[in-house]
């Protein structure tokens, strides 16, 4: 319970954006966990318990049908949950009016795609002597 409040007293107070997309870091983690454990599984890995398992939900050879629904369920869970602090993240922005998103909340990519970061006509990144006031330089442009 006390993680609950500390996590929406955070999600409360930072800006850090949620957006659906940000839910392949989960699945990425899970796939390689659900790959872990059949290679254990297919080693003959045991629980503490000493059954060929390590936990009975995912019990590939005595219930592999429990098995792949509970895998199943939890990328649909996984889904989900995004969702949810996606629409919670909506709903934050609407009531402080700040859906306009800011240089914070741009990806590392956007930061670099202004034009000033433009590659030149060359292929190659500009150097300093094509960029002035931050803008971007055609040389080929500057013909009179």
């Amino acid at each position: 319970m006390m993680n609950l409040v500390t996590l929406l007293i955070d999600f409360t107070v930072c800006g850090m954006p949620v957006r659906l997309h940000h839910a392949w870091v989960s699945y990425i983690y899970g796939i390689i966990y659900i790959l872990f454990t059949i290679i254990y599984w297919r080693l003959g890995g045991t629980g503490g318990n000493g059954k060929p398992y390590i936990y009975p939900i995912l019990d590939y050879s005595g219930n592999p049908g429990l098995a792949a629904g509970t895998i199943l369920g939890l990328g649909v869970a996984i889904f989900l949950i995004h969702a949810f602090w996606t629409g919670l993240y909506i709903l934050k922005q609407k009531i402080y009016g700040t859906q306009k998103e800011t240089q914070s909340e741009k990806s590392d990519f956007d930061q670099f795609s202004d034009d000033k970061y433009a590659v030149n006509n060359s292929g190659a990144w500009p150097t300093e002597m094509e960029t002035v006031g931050g803008g971007y330089i055609n040389p080929a442009a500057n013909v009179d």
